[in-house]
Order: structure tokens, then C-alpha cells, then sequence
């Protein structure tokens, strides 16, 4: 049996995503029937450290915005193949795979830099749940419903909502028509409809019941417009450059949401929610993104690589 091992931030990170992605991926590994352990990033140290451990360590995967450099070396020199996800150059990783799957991601910007490493970069490389990946293959055959009229939303801005403007945009919302259902997601907010550490198959029913989305544009977009869901995105990290740039053709959307100040979010999303509520503005966008998503996927072939004639043997 082939292992791998990944870890991904969840105790320590700062969005839904690597978690979310690190599923994405134990599922294609699953799918070609190898066997993948899923830990938390603030275990990696102990887990390499650990000479009795009975995991092979035959390809290693760090989802991380946290772990130094220090931690991917060490990786490297125990596991055969090392795969590290990478959102924005953060580090000079050690000899490995960089994975950066943002929709519009310039494979040579990365060649510049990394220029003795694999590089799995862009489209071909979206990691979606199995549950969204579901979702999409069944919307792909049947154009989901847009409602005539936009009654509920779903805000979510990453765990731990960076720019701290959930709140913000409920009151926003609620400005313009206070007879809406919000719902969001986060971790610490009281409000009635706020909720927290669903399960995929929980999530996507929540985004599917949804009219809007008003989401990062990070793991989750890829998800709501996998679910077929029409969305205003903010750019809140300068990482998530990439996906916005893939998506904009199917997104209403506010760049660099982490240089404004709130007045002008506010008068940008009001102007998003204006336009936004026409059905066929809506069934455009949901349309849109479906076609954007419905492209080929490269990872069986690169994971028959990683793992060459041990694959071959098995399969």
C-alpha cells in the first residue's frame, strides 16, 4: 500500500482553506488508492522527529502559512517526494513539488524563482472536496435554479475573517433591506444565523440554498461557484490575486479590499448589490463560473508520476 502524509494548518491557521484543500487532495490520492493520513501542521516536527513512526514516509504535503523554513527542510531530508502548497512565493523551499492551484497563477513567475523544483501550477490543479466536486459534475449536467428574487445570503471571509468585516457587511445589508437572511460564517460571532465548522456535505447544501454569496476569494470561492452559486468576492490577502483574476469573468468582486477603507468597501458592495439583484445578471454569473470550473483536471497524472513504478505495480 501506498502512503502519504499530509499536513495542513487548522489549529494555527488563518482561513478555512488549507484544511479544506488538504481534503481535496486526500481525496485524489484516495481515488488511486493510496493511503493518506490528514494532520495538523503543528504536528509535522514530532511526526518527522519520530523514527519509530510506521507511516512510510514516501511523499510528504505541507499546506501551511505558519511552519519556518526550518520545518519544510527537515521534511525534506526524511520523505523520498515533498509537496509544498505555496499561495505567494512565501518561501525558498527546499528541493520539492510547489503546488499553487489559484485559478489565473503564472507558472512563470514561479519559473523564475523556483527553478530547480516541479511545479503543479493553475487551473489544472483546482482541489475540491469530493462533495463540491459532486455538486459541480451534477450542476455541469443541470443549470441550477437562480431565484427570482435574492432572499438569503451567506457571508464567508475566511476562520478568522482577516479584515474583521463580517459584521460590517451584515450592517451593510441590513442598511439596504433588513428583511434578508444572513447567514455567515465564523468563528466567533454571536449572530443567529452564524455558523462554524460544518461538514462538507453540510456546506455545500448551505451554499446551494443560498441566492449570494459574498465570500474571500480564497478555498471557498472556488466551492460556492462549484455549487453554482452567484457571488460579490473581496480580495483580502494579496494571495488571493490569483483566483480572482481566474474568476472575475464570473464574479462580481472588490480588489485589494485590504487597502480600502470601510466607506469605500461599503460603497463598492453597495453598488455589487445593486446590479446583482437582476435573475439574469445572476444566471449569467452562475453560468459563467460553471463553464470556468469545468476544465481538466491533471492530478491523476501527477500523482502517477510522484509515485511512478510502486503505482504501476499496484494498479
Amino acid at each position: 500500500m501506498l502512503r502519504a502524509v499530509i499536513f495542513a494548518d487548522g489549529k494555527c491557521g488563518v482561513g478555512l482553506g488549507h484544511i479544506s484543500r488538504a481534503k481535496a487532495l486526500k481525496y485524489q490520492l484516495e481515488l488511486l488508492n493510496i493511503e493518506s493520513l490528514l494532520l495538523d501542521s503543528t504536528l509535522l516536527e514530532s511526526f518527522v522527529e519520530n523514527e519509530s513512526n510506521t507511516w512510510s514516509k514516501e511523499l510528504l504535503v505541507i499546506d501551511s502559512y505558519t511552519l519556518p523554513l526550518s520545518l519544510y527542510t527537515l521534511a525534506s531530508k526524511v520523505a523520498k517526494k515533498c509537496m509544498f502548497f505555496d499561495d505567494y512565493f512565501r518561501l525558498d523551499y527546499p528541493s520539492g513539488i510547489i503546488v499553487n492551484n489559484a485559478f489565473n497563477q503564472n507558472i512563470d513567475n514561479y519559473k523564475a524563482k523556483y527553478k530547480n523544483h516541479s511545479l503543479l501550477i493553475g487551473r489544472n490543479f483546482m482541489l475540491l472536496q469530493a462533495e463540491f466536486l459532486q455538486a459541480l459534475q451534477q450542476n455541469l449536467k443541470n443549470q441550477p435554479k437562480i431565484n427570482k428574487q435574492i432572499k438569503k445570503i451567506l457571508i464567508t471571509l475566511g476562520g478568522d475573517d482577516i479584515l474583521n468585516l463580517t459584521q460590517f457587511i451584515i450592517d451593510v445589508i441590513n442598511s439596504v433591506n433588513e428583511n434578508l437572511k444572513i447567514y455567515c460564517i465564523h468563528k466567533n460571532l454571536k449572530e443567529k444565523n452564524c455558523l462554524y465548522n460544518l461538514s462538507p456535505k453540510e456546506m455545500v447544501a448551505l451554499i446551494s440554498s443560498m441566492d449570494l454569496c459574498i465570500s474571500a476569494c480564497g478555498q471557498s470561492l472556488g466551492e460556492i461557484l462549484a455549487c453554482g452559486r452567484p457571488c460579490i468576492a473581496l480580495e483580502v490577502a494579496q494571495n488571493q490575486r490569483g483566483n480572482l483574476e481566474g474568476f472575475k469573468d464570473s464574479i462580481f468582486y472588490i480588489k485589494e479590499a485590504w487597502k480600502l477603507n470601510k466607506d469605500e468597501i461599503q460603497n463598492m458592495l453597495l453598488e455589487h448589490l445593486k446590479n446583482i439583484k437582476n435573475q439574469k445578471t445572476r444566471e449569467e454569473l452562475s453560468q459563467n463560473s460553471l463553464k470556468i470550473l469545468n476544465n481538466t483536471s491533471k492530478w491523476t497524472t501527477e500523482l502517477h508520476h510522484i509515485f511512478g513504478n510502486k503505482m504501476l505495480k499496484i494498479n
